[in-house]
């Protein structure tokens, strides 16, 4: 697979609504970016801004073929939830797990 077959790939996966996916090649190393939308007030559900993920790079030559290249994707779209349900779990109002912190496993308090 070569950085132009991945690119080529990229552009044809669909998320969810408002979602986008972009890739970044530098050489042999492809980069994932993941836009999304987010809440600016989660009481009114209004989407006004879109954040970008971007993921560690992989080396074109180890993926293998589409498989692989769907997979890292699926990983980096599994990352990019699990960051966003870090930033919303809340308890009492106040957030658990801080998805910006060394280990994001461990609660704040």
């Amino acid at each position: 697979m070569t950085s132009l077959d991945a690119k080529k790939i990229i552009e044809r996966i669909s998320y969810k609504p408002g979602w986008t996916l972009g890739m970044e090649t530098n050489g042999k190393k492809l980069t994932l970016k993941v836009f999304t939308p987010t809440l600016i007030d989660v009481n009114q559900s209004s989407f006004a801004i879109s954040l970008t993920f971007t993921w560690p790079s992989v080396h074109v030559d180890c993926l293998r073929g589409q498989t692989a290249l769907l997979m890292w994707v699926r990983h980096c779209l599994e990352a990019t939830e699990r960051h966003e349900m870090y930033e919303w779990f809340r308890l009492d109002g106040q957030q658990v797990f801080n998805p910006h912190a060394t280990d994001p496993n461990i609660p704040v308090w």
